[in-house]
């Protein structure tokens, strides 16, 4: 019930920042709806191994760069709410820009759904940053996880890395995103200063508006095995995004 008052409530704020033309000036509206062929998280762990659909809002107070979002994964194969590939995650946030640098802060609600036997959601402290340079883009974020009830506990997982957008014509590039992430212990394993690295390539279309942007990912485990007390495995998956900014 939480969980849908939170999401109830964005919807409100959609609602007024579409027909308002206060709003309209003052907040911007993001809306994203995604099928990715597995989930993988930020620390490069394996969530959920088969198919999901992913869909996010986010509404942004732009003067003051106060933000609210709202994220939801769905497993077709299981059905809502019976395995990891399902999660509906709600949280707040402040970006704001010094110079070039973009500094991101949010705390995040993971509301795991009571998942088989596990009765437990996941809060997230995090911060980003971001320094665009031209065509190139460096990024390091930090997330400090907090659990309850039966979940493992969970720690301070990183990722940084740099991205490279190749210009094909005016209004068309391709994105090379390169990162590696690492963690202090997550989940009971062992701490891995770098776990694995990643490279995602991807390029938006625009069309009625609409960005339509396909991606691949691959990983190579660099830390331990799962055998030995690593979290991460190599991997390849691949999507398709779908967005829309208001």
């Amino acid at each position: 019930m939480k969980g849908l008052a939170i999401l109830l409530s964005l919807f409100a704020v959609l609602l007024f920042c579409v027909q308002s033309s206060w709003a309209g000036e003052n907040f911007s509206v993001s809306l994203n709806a995604g099928y990715y062929s597995k989930y993988v998280g930020s620390a490069g762990n394996t969530i959920y191994a088969k198919s999901v659909f992913q869909q996010s809002l986010s509404a942004t107070y732009v003067p003051l760069g106060v933000y609210g979002c709202a994220f939801h994964s769905y497993s077709p194969e299981g059905g809502p709410n019976k395995d990891w590939g399902d999660e509906l995650d709600y949280g707040l946030g402040i970006s704001h820009k010094i110079n070039s640098l973009i500094i991101d802060f949010s705390c995040s609600y993971l509301d795991l759904m009571k998942i088989g036997e596990t009765d437990g959601n996941l809060y997230a402290l995090a911060i980003n940053l971001a320094l665009p340079i031209n065509q190139y883009s460096f990024n390091i974020m930090a997330e400090q996880d907090l659990t309850e009830n039966q979940l493992k506990p969970s720690r301070l997982i990183y990722r940084a890395g740099g991205a490279y957008s190749l210009k094909l014509t005016e209004t068309q590039d391709i994105k090379f995103d390169l990162s590696v992430s690492g963690h202090d212990g997550k989940e009971q394993r062992k701490a891995e200063p770098v776990s694995s690295g990643k490279l995602t390539i991807s390029s938006t279309f625009k069309v009625w508006g609409i960005g339509i942007t396909p991606t691949i990912s691959g990983q190579k485990r660099i830390g331990y095995s799962t055998n030995h007390g690593g979290t991460t495995h190599d991997e390849l998956w691949g999507g398709i995004n779908l967005g829309l900014n208001l």
